[in-house]
């Protein structure tokens, strides 16, 4: 008799590099440059997030970026910090944190790799180039003046 092998196979799940996000494909935004958040294989780079460039058609064209948070990475509010987004096409912004009378407002990275505003803090001793100012050291009667203090004649004025 007549042997018939049947072979499974699985629907094709290739990616096909067009500008137009397939279901099978992570993402696709249209080039095969492997460092800008969608790799040449349609799948998310790690540490990236990539969104349909127009939310109403999610097979649109990829859009990729990525945000970190430089020098203050724990968010101090007395260390200045700011958060960088970058963009699958070269593009960075930043967001500075940045003072507005005694409010402190720090940009954070959210979930979905954009800079967010943290609700703004209240800073004690003023807030100064996108930081909280520390506390002034307290006042040493010695005589000397120091820049922090307003006077010191050396009288304690306990006699």
């Amino acid at each position: 008799g007549v042997r018939i092998t049947r072979i499974a196979t699985s629907p094709s799940t290739a990616c096909v590099v067009n500008g137009s996000k397939s279901s099978t494909e992570a993402c696709d935004d249209g080039d095969t440059n492997d460092s800008n958040g969608c790799s040449n294989s349609c799948t998310v780079l790690p540490g990236w997030t990539c969104i349909p460039s127009d939310s109403s058609v999610p097979t649109s064209k990829s859009h990729c970026q990525k945000c970190t948070r430089t020098l203050d990475p724990a968010l101090n509010p007395s260390i200045f910090g700011f958060a960088t987004q970058l963009f699958g096409n070269g593009d960075t912004w930043d967001d500075v944190d940045t003072c507005a009378g005694n409010q402190l407002t720090q940009y954070s990275c959210d979930a979905q790799n954009l800079s967010t505003p943290k609700a703004p803090i209240t800073c004690t001793h003023g807030c100064e180039n996108g930081a909280c100012k520390a506390a002034p050291p307290p006042c040493v009667v010695n005589g000397i003046k120091s820049s922090t203090e307003a006077c010191d004649d050396g009288d304690t004025g306990l006699s």
